[in-house]
């Protein structure tokens, strides 16, 4: 397998389901040597699987034949109806009809399992490397294709606001109340091109992160600074300037990680929680270590969350915020 296949699958996570489970932790272990900056989780039942479908996003799938109905529906249902992450099928030579129909409801691929098993493991990790990849090319075509234009029409909204501005500075604005008022109106639309195209690029970033997690090499962290580094710049944000973020920790917490990914975590749990507050309000955080165990506790005394909202906090793009506020991605990549 070639070495950029490789470093373009890093960082992303992959489930097998594979039975009888001696032939499942074989293949998860050539998965790991043949992606070792991939997370891959291996389960021989189905219970296993959607347990693990439940606890992180999974951008890859490989499983039995038997398998893929059920498989199917739970990555879309544990996915919020997303379809498509890829699931590649392994099976048998006699299964050419099953194939064919799994080929047809939505399989991305599929191996056949013929002869030693031994030899049908580098081509699953072959094929899971170029499956992966295409998240990486689907990245490029968003930053290429949707975030560069989104950028020039900011641009060119902020260019023409500033001369509408000049014009202004330079005594030439209208002097009547209806030409001023069309005038204020230009200028608000101006405004708001600029803010939804800004938005619009956060979303696509924010999504990019979700789907691609970049560079995963871990490094020696005090997060205990690292908490610190973002409640420092969530200060700095005019709209939180009344609530207040209480941090009392009592010694360094040193912990190997991936300090941005950490970093991006921390910054969403503190900001969910402080949308959430009124004018006064307060968020408190919490670090602790015992046990070889790190815990984070994010706390505050806002309105708090219905049982509806709660069975869905985890879902990509959900939000219970107003139209146009959130993204609904924060707590879908914290997850």
């Amino acid at each position: 397998m070639s070495r950029t296949l490789a470093a373009e699958a890093a960082g992303l996570n992959v489930l097998v389901l594979v039975s009888p489970k001696r032939e499942c932790a074989r293949l998860a272990r050539r998965l790991t040597a043949g992606l070792p900056h991939s997370c891959v989780v291996s389960a021989s039942r189905m219970q296993e699987a959607v347990s693990a479908l439940k606890t992180r996003r999974m951008h890859a799938v490989v499983c039995d034949l038997r398998f893929f109905p059920k498989m199917y529906a739970a990555v879309a249902r544990q996915s919020a109806g997303d379809r498509t992450v890829p699931i590649i099928v392994l099976a048998s030579e006699r299964a050419e009809a099953q194939v064919a129909a799994a080929l047809q409801q939505g399989a991305a691929s599929f191996l056949v399992k013929a002869g030693d098993y031994g030899r049908v493991l580098p081509l699953v990790v072959e094929r899971v490397a170029q499956v992966l990849s295409s998240w990486a090319e689907v990245g490029k075509l968003v930053r290429h294709e949707i975030n560069n234009p989104l950028a020039y029409i900011a641009m060119c909204g902020e260019s023409l606001e500033m001369r509408l501005h000049e014009v202004m500075q330079a005594g030439k604005a209208p002097t009547d109340q209806k030409h001023q008022e069309q005038f204020d109106v230009v200028r608000g639309y101006l405004r708001m091109i600029q803010d939804e195209a800004f938005r619009s690029k956060e979303i696509t970033d924010r999504l990019l992160d979700f789907s691609r997690q970049g560079d995963c090499e871990k490094h020696r962290t005090d997060l205990v600074e690292l908490v610190q580094g973002v409640i420092a710049m969530v200060r700095h944000l005019g709209k939180y300037r009344n609530l207040h973020v209480v941090f009392n920790p009592t010694g360094p917490v040193e912990v190997e990680v991936n300090p941005q990914e950490i970093k991006q975590v921390v910054l969403n749990l503190i900001t969910n929680s402080l949308e959430a507050l009124e004018a006064g309000g307060t968020v408190e955080i919490e670090l602790s270590q015992r046990a070889g165990q790190v815990e984070l506790v994010v706390r505050d005394d806002g309105c708090g969350m219905t049982e509806e909202v709660l069975a869905h906090i985890f879902e990509p793009f959900f939000t219970s915020r107003a139209s146009g506020q959130g993204t609904g991605l924060g707590l879908a990549i914290t997850h």
